[in-house]
């Protein structure tokens, strides 16, 4: 948007405070979308948790081991990926080689 078109918006908002500066920038002329048919569902999700205290205890038993888990295979991960890093086995044989050519 070029400046003098901020301008006017930012100009608007003090004719009209109800509206943000969005509200008018946008285009007017523009029709509402209309759905081509498709049908949307009216399930509500419900976010209310309806668990007890024992199956909390459980699934925070789930949950410390597969974090538990997680963070042994990653720490194995670094580990190997540390020593393929630190690895000198080829260089070593190189050097090795060429000592006895």
């Amino acid at each position: 948007a070029s400046s003098r078109a901020l301008q006017e918006c930012l100009a608007g908002l003090e004719n009209r405070p109800e509206l943000s500066a969005l509200q008018l920038s946008q285009d007017t002329t523009t029709t509402e979308y209309v759905p081509s048919g498709e049908t949307v569902s009216d399930h509500q999700f419900d976010s209310t948790v309806t668990f007890g205290p024992k199956e909390c205890e459980r699934e925070r038993k789930k949950l410390e081991d597969a974090w538990r888990h997680a963070y042994m295979t990653i720490e194995e991960l670094v580990e190997t990926n540390e020593a393929a890093c630190n690895d000198d086995t080829c260089e070593a044989a190189v050097q090795a080689e060429l000592d006895t050519a």
